[in-house]
């Protein structure tokens, strides 16, 4: 029996130290292979028609278009694809927000580990 196939992944945050925390941490699981990074929304929605990703993994706040903005754009460039917004500032009003525009997920910056596990329950439902 072969292993699933990794789920692949793009990560947008304007902080590159960010991007590449996280890139080490998710290629550390072989849920999830990191396949492309953005730091802006104009620049995620290029690759992400390019790369046709699994799952997104955007910061809210970048520059230009916010997260939500991207989402919703994303959202409708690639409808099979699983959105999740990064933040540090999850709060309610900002989920309704995040919902409306098709993200998939809202998970808090802090913990790694809680957003890995987030992840994979979310794409286990998908598979």
């Amino acid at each position: 029996m072969s292993p699933a196939r990794p789920n692949t992944v793009m990560l947008v945050d304007d902080s590159e130290e960010v991007r590449s925390i996280v890139r080490l941490f998710l290629e550390r699981d072989a849920s999830f292979q990191v396949c492309g990074e953005a730091a802006t929304g104009q620049e995620a929605l290029q690759k992400a028609q390019e790369l046709q990703p699994d799952l997104i993994l955007l910061d809210l706040k970048l520059h230009g278009m916010n997260g939500i903005e991207t989402a919703a754009l994303l959202r409708a460039l690639l409808p099979k694809t699983k959105l999740v917004l990064f933040s540090a500032f999850a709060e309610p009003a900002g989920n309704l927000w995040a919902t409306r525009a098709g993200i998939d997920l809202v998970v808090p910056k802090g913990s790694l580990i809680d957003m890995a596990r987030s992840l994979k329950s979310l794409t286990a439902h998908s598979a």
